[in-house]
């Protein structure tokens, strides 16, 4: 099949699957589905209302919400009527959004309720910023007579009209809002309409938006409502191209300050086909979404590649919910990050350990069996395939998994090749330790590889980005005659599984020569149950020569776990210090001797991390280096 656009793919779907759950979202006790032909309704309706606010060819729209059928639904309006997404991360700081709008040039944001404070933080300094589309935290919550819903429209347009004037007769206009909301209020008394806290919150809504304004922009943003962007009569819908920029993803920036990563439709269709080919998935699937969705992982593997297939995406509680919701939903496809795999591993064996009646089962293969099956069932079922990306995957916590019955695969994938490259599957094989054999229609190689054959893995292929955004000179690093320098230290085996050693930036070499890959070590120091993350660093203790060093983050959890059993209420700093040491050097005698580490830090926190779990390493190297 040749290449489809996704809004070819939308139609496709909606076509063969009209009646099918295309989304599932969880209100109250119940799973509320967006059919196919709902999905397609709303895409058309919403990306109406967008060209009639002024949405042209590659405006940028900014996407701040939680993993929730309305992402999706924004997505789809803006990519198919030639706007540029912006997804950005919720747990950012209102600055590091400030730069992903301003070095975008976000023309519209459509930001859940909760975010919008951070919006307010920074729009005085984005003079592009045009309008503000708010999705209320409960939009079903009320329900009233249109004559009220006409008059609460008014006073927000009288509202933002004086926010626009911002001290132009301000007391006047301040005196018509309150007059216009006491009126209100009366009439919902009259029809007997019990103002409840979606009305209420409202009101605040218009006093909220309007505190600090910044006097560096004449005007703010219109603020409007994402349930209002709905009900058009007759739809605008415009044409896109394959080879159309439909994303704007910002790197998570482990080592610095982000940059925007440019996805075409065709960068995003490779990663479909290759997905379906790969793993043998069709409309059948069914995918809880849990990660991060402004991710490319969740976004381009979990949820829109599903939706290509014909799937069904729901859309995970909370984190906290994982495991009820995987029950309710039992999916057939979970994408994870090994430090959630590595959570649920350690639950796992907990329980199973907890007595010697489990202990015993576990070690016998025969009755092991009846242990996995148990286990299978309290995360949805026999049929689940697990996928870890995102970050480097221990083999040791893959074999674990798989010991307690768990079919997980390990993939690779980078944003700038969004993302997948290569993923280890039912069809290409399966090799532990790899991340699997090469997508289809994708080329790597390894760049000036050492006698051991390890080099800097580099990528070509139709799922390689378009280029770095407003960045010619990044992108001019990043590419050599359509070749992607990944950064990552890599070696293919004879039987074409690749291997990643590592970042190339984190190598530390010792004065005789010698690589020691940091992810390795780590690997090694989290097999600790006493020690919860951990980074591993290179220090100079002379002029040339390089020594490892950590800094780790205990796991209080355990450390309270192992007081009890010594019947002491809880430990010194010194004993847990002791206790580390014991720890690091027990579980690196399996390394060379060179690469061991020598000394270490405990942090009292935990580490500054990307929405996929991976330490950012800039900001503790800053510590280091104060602290060596």
């Amino acid at each position: 099949m040749e290449g489809m656009t996704l809004k070819e793919i939308l139609a496709q779907s909606a076509s063969r699957f009209p009646d099918k759950p295309a989304l599932l979202k969880k209100v109250g006790k119940e799973w509320v589905p967006t059919t196919y032909r709902q999905l397609e309704h709303q895409v058309k309706d919403l990306g109406t209302s967008l060209i009639n606010l002024g949405l042209e060819k590659d405006d940028k729209v900014a996407l701040l919400t939680h993993n929730c059928p309305e992402w999706a639904v924004s997505y789809f309006a803006i990519a198919t009527n030639n706007g540029i997404v912006v997804p950005i991360d919720k747990e950012l700081k209102a600055q590091e959004i400030r730069h992903i709008l301003e070095d975008s040039g976000a023309k519209f944001v459509i930001t859940s309720q909760e975010f919008l404070p951070k919006i307010e933080e920074v729009y005085a300094t984005l003079e592009n910023l045009d309008k503000v589309i708010m999705i209320p935290d409960k939009p079903h919550e009320v329900e009233m007579p249109s004559e009220l819903k006409r008059e609460m429209r008014e006073i927000e347009l009288a509202w933002l009209t004086l926010v626009k004037k911002v001290k132009k007769d301000y007391a006047e206009d301040i005196a018509k809002i309150e007059k216009l909301w006491m009126s209100f209020d009366e009439k919902l008394k009259s029809f007997k309409v019990k103002k409840n806290n979606f009305v209420i919150s409202k009101q605040d809504l218009f006093f909220n938006f309007a505190q600090g304004i910044n006097e560096t922009r004449e005007g703010i943003p219109d603020l409007l409502y994402y349930d209002d962007l709905f009900g058009n009569e007759t739809f605008i819908e415009r044409e896109m191209s394959f080879k159309d920029i439909v994303a704007i993803l910002y790197t998570s920036g482990t080592t610095g300050k982000s940059k925007g990563v440019m996805l075409t439709n065709e960068n995003l269709f490779t990663n479909f086909s290759g997905v379906q080919e790969l793993m043998q998935v069709d409309e059948t699937i069914r995918v809880l979404s849990v990660l991060p969705i402004n991710h490319v992982y969740e976004s381009s593997c979990g949820v829109l590649a599903p939706l290509y297939f014909g799937g069904t995406v729901a859309f995970a509680e909370s984190l906290l919910k994982v495991a009820q919701n995987l029950n309710e939903i039992r999916p057939n496809f979970f994408l994870g990050v090994p430090a959630l795999y590595q959570a649920l591993y350690t639950k796992m064996s907990q329980k199973v350990n907890a007595s010697a009646a489990g202990r015993i089962m576990n070690s016998n293969p025969i009755t092991r069996k009846i242990i996995q099956k148990k286990i299978k069932q309290e995360l949805g079922g026999d049929e689940i395939a697990f996928i870890s990306g995102g970050a480097s995957f221990d083999p040791d916590l893959q074999k674990g998994l798989r010991d307690l019955g768990l079919n997980i695969y390990n993939g690779y994938g980078i944003t700038e090749t969004a993302p997948l490259v290569a993923v280890n599957s039912v069809v290409g094989g399966d090799r532990l330790g790899s991340v699997g054999k090469v997508m289809p229609g994708v080329q790597i190689k390894i760049h000036e590889p050492n006698e051991e054959g390890i080099g800097e893995v580099w990528i070509k292929g139709p799922n390689v980005m378009a280029g770095y955004y407003n960045n010619p000179e990044a992108t001019a690093e990043a590419l050599t005659d359509g070749w992607y320098h990944s950064g990552d230290l890599g070696y293919v085996d004879s039987d074409n599984f690749l291997f990643v050693m590592g970042r190339a930036k984190n190598l530390i070499v010792t004065g005789k020569g010698k690589n020691i890959y940091p992810e390795e070590v780590e690997a090694e120091l989290l097999k600790s149950p006493y020690i919860e993350e951990a980074m591993v660093y290179a220090h100079k203790p002379g002029t040339t020569d390089e020594e490892v060093r950590a800094v780790v983050y205990t796991s209080q959890e355990a450390l309270d776990e192992y007081a009890k059993e010594k019947g002491v209420k809880e430990f010194s700093k010194e004993e847990i210090q002791q206790l580390i040491r014991s720890e690091i050097r027990s579980n690196c005698a399996v390394l060379a001797d060179y690469k061991r580490v020598k000394e270490f830090m405990i942090r009292d926190e935990e580490f500054p991390k990307t929405s996929t779990r991976k330490i950012k390493r800039y900001a503790v190297d800053e510590v280091v280096s104060v602290n060596p």
